[in-house]
Formats: C-alpha cells, structure tokens, sequence
C-alpha cells in the first residue's frame, strides 16, 4: 500500500546511516520538501534562510555520499518488492546538463563530442509492478565521463572500464537489495537496444529474466536450435523462415515515433540459441538459450511515419503465441522510465536548474529528483490502474482537503473538504488545477500538470496547517 507523502521521504530513507542521526534528518527534509514542492533549485525549495543553509550544508557535506541516499532508496524499493512473484526493472541511460564556465564543478561531457555539452551521465533502474506502477528506484549510476576521449579503443577497454558495465551493476546491486531485506520477488529486467551486450545476454545462463531489444544479428547454435544443416547460422536468417504467429495491438506511448497511438503490430517468435563470443578473441563465451520475438507494424501505417519495429532477446519462458505477446507488452512498460528522466529534469522537479559546484553535490540533488519523479509518476499510474480505491492511501488529509478547497473556487458542486474522494478522481482534480483540459488534450493527466496541480495543493496544506496552529505561515512553512 502507498503512504500518504508525509510520511514517503521517512520511509523511502530508513535505512539511511550517514554516521549520525541528524545528518540522516537532514536528508528526510530535504526529501520531504522535494516531493512537496520541486522547484529545481535549493534557493526556491527551501525560500527559508535556515532550511536553505541547512541544506548547502548537507549537499556539500563530506560525510553523506550519495551512494548512500541510492541505496537506501534501494532499500526501500527492495521492501515494496515484498510478496511478488516479479517485479519490472525498466534500466536506462540519460544525462542532466549542467553549466561550468570555471571547469571546477567536476562535470563531464555529455553527448556528443562536439556539441561540447557539461554534466553529469545517468543510470538509472526503476522497479515496477507488472501493471507498470512504479515502486521506486532499484538502482542509480552517476558518473563524469572524461573530456577527453579514451586513447584506448572500446572494444580493448575492460569491462570496468566502458560505461556498458553499468547495465549489468544496476541489476546485481538491487539483487543484492532483495536479498538483504529477505525478499524473494524475481527481477525481470527491461533494457534498450544499447544493452545488446555480451555480459547482458550471458545473465541468461544464471537463470536471469530479461529482455533486450536486439541491436545485432548474431550467430546461433545449431545444437540449441535443433538446426544440423550448418554449424551456425544467423538470427535474422532463422526469423526469414519463420511465418506470423498471429497479430496483436500494442499501445505506442508518446514521444515514441511520434504522438501516442495503438499500432496493430504482426508477431513472429523463435527460441533459439545465441552463440556468443569475445569481440577481440573470438573465444566462445557461451551458448545462451534465448527466445527472439520480432514484431512489426506492416498495416495501418499513419501517413509520413516510420512503421513501428522490435526484435527482442528475452530469456523468459516462450511457448505459446500469448507468452509472445506477453513479452511485446512488458517490454513496452519501458518507456516508463522516460517519462521518469524526463520529469527528473524539466517536467516536475527540473534538476538541472539546480547550479550547484560540486560532482557530489549535485548527484545528491539529481538522486532526491528522480526519487520525486519516480514518486509522482506512481501516483498518476496507480490512479490509472486502481482509480476507484480511496485517495487516502495515496495523499495526507491535509492534501485531500487542499485540493477540495482549491477546486471548489472554479467547480462549486465539487465534494466538500472531509470527503475522500477516490484516488482517480483526485489526481485527475489536482491536474486540473495545473492546466489539464481533460482526455481532450490526448490522454490521461501527465506529470507536468499533475506535478503543477500539486505545487497549489501544498500552498493549501501550508495554510491549512498555519490555520490549526493560529498563525499566519511564512513561505514554504511545512515543506521544509
């Protein structure tokens, strides 16, 4: 069950030790604020002198690492695992931006090379239900890649040594997670096409559940494949042979290719071997048992679009064309992740406004966003796939009752303070109150209204508080 946002940051930090009980204190406000109202910098969250000074103290503070806040969070995602059979880890990569003229804030480059852009490289895990509610953050990798390119060439480099390391350190870092909070859940990890990589696939052989959208065609084992023509031959060549297993329609989120639409997409599936080798050496590394599920939009095309196209490694049990579509629609929970990077940055907390001067204290910043933007992406997708539960599992009283006393200056017939409405209805308000239009904008509320709607809500909280204590609230009393 979710817990009303006053309660969140203490839970999503108790496993927190930064050495010292105050530090630890420190970081749950700073938090706290942050899902209250992310404002993008330290400056126009904490508006007050002491709570902003107290928090460049801790974001410059040597004693509280951010690897500490992720793997309490971690922790924490860990726990809401509890009683699952699997959990959806969607695992990707992004960049904040960030401006150093000095070059002393320890930033790196990002993109390309000659577009010359500062800041920090992101990793990110983020932990689902099988409907695609998010849980948490299973795991975060934040690194300064070097300014200068590596004399060495990439496919000499040891793996500790390439950045595509981190795809496989995610997932034994929250494993890692589960087993120290006793919990059994299964990940099933859900990776981009950059994740085609020999020491992604070769997890297959431990019993590891994922899938991979397939970047090369590679060879396969005739042995695995029941194949004794040729020794080896290569996937997409098996998959020419194979005849449509079926149609299915899969829902295409917006930005992807283009504005959100429903794509009626044929399936092809093949369980195969995957022959995998070194890049360098040529040495068999293994033969992995994978099944390739390839699908495609070849009708109903919008006009001027690019038809819709995956091929997909998965090592998740395939024998049935149902266990293909399976496969088609929990790779597409992954572009959920986006949606997290995206209000990470310049939707609802925009972290990279934030100008702060050190490599470390901004991972701190970046960690506690995309902690918020996890949080409130789940709030709108748990209206969506439970939106007749009541909003108190979700939302404080003080919340609900904000949002009610808002909305009723524009609808007069809505339901009175003390009433609890359910959790669809609610979110669905407290849009509206950040600019949602209704379905007719093209969906559902998205994070940026949702997360406009709630900067009002808390301006209500705080004056409802001010108004029980009989005292007029200074700016941002509460959130801090």
């Amino acid at each position: 069950m979710e817990t009303p946002l006053d309660e969140w940051a203490q839970e999503e930090l108790a496993s927190l030790d930064f050495g010292h009980r105050a530090r630890n204190r420190r970081a749950v406000r700073v938090l706290d604020a942050m899902v209250r109202r992310p404002l993008g910098t330290p400056c126009a969250t904490f508006p007050r002198a002491a709570l902003r000074k107290g928090t460049y103290r801790f974001l410059a503070s040597r004693h509280c690492a951010h690897t500490g806040l992720i793997d309490a969070m971690g922790r924490a995602t860990a726990r809401r695992c509890r009683g699952l059979s699997f959990v959806l880890v969607a695992i990707d990569g992004s960049s904040a931006a960030h401006t150093d003229r000095d070059g002393t804030h320890g930033v790196g480059s990002i993109g390309s090379r000659r577009s010359r852009g500062l800041g920090i490289k992101v990793m990110a895990a983020v932990a689902m239900t099988l409907d695609g509610v998010e849980l948490g953050l299973a795991d975060l990798r934040l690194w300064a890649r070097s300014l200068t390119p590596d004399p060495i060439p990439h496919a000499y480099r040891a793996l500790p040594d390439k950045e595509s390391h981190h795809w496989t350190a995610c997932q034994h870092a929250f494993e890692r997670r589960l087993r120290a909070e006793g919990v059994e859940t299964r990940p099933w990890y859900l990776m981009d096409a950059e994740a085609d990589a020999l020491h992604v696939l070769l997890r297959g052989l431990e019993g590891t559940r994922f899938t991979v959208r397939m970047t090369h065609n590679r060879n396969l084992a005739a042995r695995l494949l029941d194949r004794t023509d040729r020794a080896e031959l290569k996937v997409l060549d098996a998959l020419a042979e194979q005849a449509p297993d079926g149609i299915m329609w899969q829902h295409i989120p917006h930005p992807h290719k283009g504005p959100a639409r429903t794509a009626c997409l044929t399936v092809r599936w093949l369980s195969v071997g995957v022959r995998l080798r070194e890049q360098i050496s040529g040495r068999l590394a293994g033969d992995v048992p994978l099944t390739v599920v390839w699908v495609r939009e070849e009708q109903g095309v919008p006009d001027g679009r690019e038809p819709l196209e995956w091929l997909l490694w998965t090592s998740a049990p395939v024998q049935t064309f149902e266990d293909a579509v399976r496969v088609v629609r929990t790779y597409g929970r992954r572009f959920r992740i986006e949606g997290v990077f995206l209000g990470a940055k310049s939707g609802a907390c925009a972290v990279e406004r934030a100008q702060l001067k050190s490599f470390e204290g901004l991972a701190r910043w970046i960690t506690f966003g995309l902690s918020v933007a996890v949080r409130r992406q789940s709030l709108l997708h748990r209206s969506r796939e439970e939106p007749d539960v009541p909003a108190d599992v979700a939302f404080s009283r003080d919340e609900i009752d904000g949002a009610l006393l808002l909305y009723r200056l524009h609808r007069k017939n809505a339901e009175q303070p003390g009433e609890t409405p359910t959790l669809g209805r609610l979110v669905t308000l407290i849009a509206e109150l950040g600019g949602y239009v209704g379905r007719s904008s093209g969906g559902p509320p998205g994070l940026v209204n949702f997360s406009r709607g709630m900067d009002r809500v808390e301006t209500a909280v705080c004056l409802l508080l001010a108004q029980r204590q009989g005292q007029t609230p200074p700016p941002s009393e509460g959130i801090g």
